[in-house]
């Protein structure tokens, strides 16, 4: 299967969601991406690829992932990903991500980042390659970014900040530079539980029994893990 946006329409995209039904999130289980193909176009706004909130039971292997990135400045997102979760009122999880290439400006795989009262759990993330392209990076020749000349908004290539019961195994981490959210810090790996006082929060530590390990990184300054910091209240 392939999958994608229509080139040239304005604000980012996400190819694949759990439907939500009105405030809340619906459900779905069961479901396995195959040898798929999922990408946005070479300089347009591709949000993310599959957002897993909402799920249980689902496996993500022998695929593809390009072209997902956010223009700074002028763009409409600042944060994109090929797979991301953990956002959600659900107890989502068991998920398998496993043996893809996934390329991002923002992260490859994300869990977490904004209100969530559940730990989605039992997360296995194994056998992939995440990678940037240097095209994306100001300064290179060639440079690829926005069509206003924009670069893309690059973060870390694997982020957590709320998950539990995690195994991050025998990857493939290349290419990461600082800037942006990173200004002095050229990271590929974070661990950040946050709490969020203000929004809906969790009860429990975010990030909590994560192994990780049999790793390769590459063209990068290191690995970076946060300790648990309180934001304040948000609007």
């Amino acid at each position: 299967m392939e999958l994608t946006r229509p080139i040239g329409v304005k604000g980012s995209a996400v190819l694949i969601s759990i439907e939500d039904k009105g405030d809340v999130r619906g459900t779905a289980d069961h479901i396995i991406v195959d040898r798929s193909w999922l990408h946005g176009q070479a300089q347009d706004e591709t949000r993310t690829g599959m957002n897993l909130g909402g799920g249980t039971y689902i496996a993500i292997v022998d695929s593809y992932f390009n072209d997902f990135h956010c223009i700074a400045d002028t763009g409409s997102c600042t944060d994109a990903h090929a797979i991301a979760g953990g956002n959600t009122e659900t107890q989502d999880g068991p998920y398998l991500i496993q043996n893809n290439f996934l390329e991002a400006s923002g992260e490859g795989v994300l869990f977490g980042g904004g209100p969530a009262t559940k730990n989605p759990a039992d997360i296995e993330i194994i056998g992939n390659h995440f990678w940037k392209p240097w095209q994306w990076m100001p300064g290179n020749t060639p440079f690829v970014g926005g069509p206003d000349g924009k670069p893309f908004i690059v973060k870390n290539h694997f982020e957590l900040k709320n998950a539990v019961r995690v195994l991050f195994e025998a990857n493939l981490l290349e290419n990461v530079w600082g800037g942006f959210t990173q200004l002095d810090m050229h990271r590929d790996v974070a661990f950040e539980s946050t709490l969020e006082i203000g929004r809906e929060c969790l009860s429990a530590v975010p990030v909590t029994d994560v192994t990780m390990r049999y790793n390769q990184i590459s063209h990068a300054g290191g690995a970076s893990r946060s300790p648990l910091r309180s934001l304040p209240a948000g609007p």
